[in-house]
């Protein structure tokens, strides 16, 4: 199975949200917490059948992956 590897931006707290599309957060890149944005830039893996399920979120989510 193919497991793309890149970043991925969401708000601060879609963490749990993303690891229950089965998307592999190892961490985070750069997260901004001020008054008019909340997100966090994660570094993840994600797998052909996760991306499926993540696919559907672009927009809520954005990424690069590779």
């Amino acid at each position: 199975m193919k497991v793309l590897k890149g970043w991925l931006v969401a708000h601060n707290n879609d963490k749990a949200f993303l690891e229950e599309l089965g998307v592999k957060v190892k961490g985070v890149i750069h997260s901004t917490n001020d008054s008019m944005v909340y997100a966090t830039k994660f570094d993840v893996e994600v797998d052909e059948e996760a991306f499926k399920k993540l696919d559907k979120h672009w927009g809520r989510f954005i990424w690069g992956l590779a």
